[in-house]
């Protein structure tokens, strides 16, 4: 009688795309606290987890001393300093004096391990995923969104900030549909944010999915149902220190106008 004969296939992680992870969980009232109490000046609400930041948050002089901070309740967890770590991410926006985050402006993070912040920097992104760095250590890739000048804007950022604090933009895109009524209007939708070795190097690499639509708006009114749009990869690859878009992606940046 033959021995059955057992083949057992065992697959890297990173050789298959993964939504990036966003892991995350609610800040305790103490990790709250331990926020404010680092950043804030003026007004500190910890229920509402707002309050006016100490100057030396401003990032640019003409910001209005009625705007204040706005902590975001959900925290990114990761190892972000140290491998292997249990850490969390705070961040915050600032806020104008009608709620409204403010262009340009940007906000803030805070990096906290056992409820004491370890690192502020003057980065902020508003909607945020850990993308593993395959050391050990955990960066995030995070969204945000603007009004300027009637059109939404969307950048996309890449934060290390456990070391170095280090921020790289990786992707400007304008939807004029709005107030703006741009011709031709634009207008795009942002899908999945992926880890996938794109080059064989066995380091996971970004690969981000949107759809970008265009059309003739000599009335300001599309009808977009109607209108087909592109779907993009773009990648950015990782070196073990930084992103870089690969050489097709930097065209294709280029070519559009993508580029912060």
């Amino acid at each position: 009688m033959k021995k059955p004969f057992l083949i057992v296939l065992v697959c890297s992680s990173v050789a298959f795309a993964q939504t990036l992870s966003t892991q995350s969980r609610t800040l305790s009232s103490t990790e709250i606290k331990a926020v404010l109490s680092r950043v804030c000046e003026a007004q500190i609400n910890l229920k509402a987890a707002t309050c006016f930041p100490k100057k030396v948050f401003y990032t640019q002089i003409e910001r209005s001393p009625k705007s204040r901070l706005s902590l975001n309740l959900q925290g990114s967890m990761g190892s972000f300093s140290k491998a292997n770590s249990k850490q969390i991410i705070a961040t915050g926006v600032f806020n104008d004096a009608d709620g409204i985050p403010e262009r340009f402006v940007g906000g803030i993070s805070v990096l906290l391990e056992q409820n004491k912040v370890v690192k502020t920097t003057q980065d902020g992104g508003r909607n945020c995923s850990v993308f593993a760095l395959g050391n050990g250590r955990d960066s995030l890739i995070c969204t945000s969104e603007g009004i300027g000048q009637g059109n939404l804007e969307m950048t996309l950022d890449f934060y290390d900030i456990g070391l170095g604090a280090k921020s790289l933009n990786l992707l400007f895109l304008v939807d004029n549909t709005a107030g703006g009524c741009g011709d031709p209007a634009k207008t795009f939708t942002l899908g999945k944010l992926e880890r996938k070795d794109l080059n064989n190097d066995k380091k996971a690499d970004l690969l981000v999915n949107f759809e970008y639509k265009t059309a003739p708006n000599p009335n300001c009114d599309v009808d977009w149902s109607k209108i087909k749009g592109t779907n993009y990869k773009l990648v950015f690859l990782w070196d073990g220190k930084t992103l870089k878009a690969d050489t097709t992606t930097t065209k294709i940046i280029k070519d559009n106008d993508w580029k912060l």
